[in-house]
């Protein structure tokens, strides 16, 4: 166990990245106190990376950059707008709408936030909200995501419980 620390520390310390800094780290220990589990490495990864449910996770990402790029977010806060826009605090309320209508499409709360944010936020600003609460009702909003179907962290959890994505999707929509 000491090994696994004492290298992480001194990876991270020279200036290794985290993720490398832990890959190596656990590396280290495996070959100093267990290397006849090294045969089994190739075998564990391949088998984290022939999980048909993965792919799902990098298109969710790129979902969201292709909105972003494409100016649908600034459509969807126009969609938002004709809802809850004429109501007291309305750009705030447009803020909430568009996250849970951004974070049902994209899956991600990180896309969310840095989508609906960039946009939003400054907007706030320019018609006097605080940039405190402008920039927490867009991050506590983007929590959203996670929980209207479909989301990254659905999928995540199905792989590793072993459950089915279209079980937990379904048992996500009456919440979301």
């Amino acid at each position: 166990m000491d090994v696994l620390l004492i290298s992480l520390i001194i990876f991270l310390v020279i200036g290794v990245p985290i993720a490398y800094s832990l890959g190596l780290s656990a590396f280290l220990y495996f070959i100093t106190y267990h290397p006849e589990l090294l045969i089994i490495l190739p075998q564990r990864f391949y088998a984290g990376l022939n999980m048909y449910a993965l792919i799902a996770l990098p298109l969710f990402i790129l979902m969201g950059l292709l909105m972003n790029e494409s100016g649908i977010t600034s459509r969807l806060i126009d969609f938002s707008l004709l809802f809850v826009g004429r109501l007291r605090g309305g750009l705030g309320l447009v803020n909430v709408v568009a996250s849970m209508v951004f974070g049902g499409i994209s899956g991600s709360s990180a896309s969310d936030t840095a989508s609906i944010g960039s946009v939003l936020i400054p907007e706030m600003e320019k018609r006097g909200y605080p940039k405190r609460f402008a920039a927490g009702i867009t991050v506590a909003s983007s929590t959203m995501g996670m929980i209207i179907p479909p989301s990254i962290p659905m999928v995540l959890y199905a792989i590793v419980a072993e459950e089915s994505v279209g079980k937990l999707f379904l048992g996500g929509l009456i919440p979301g």
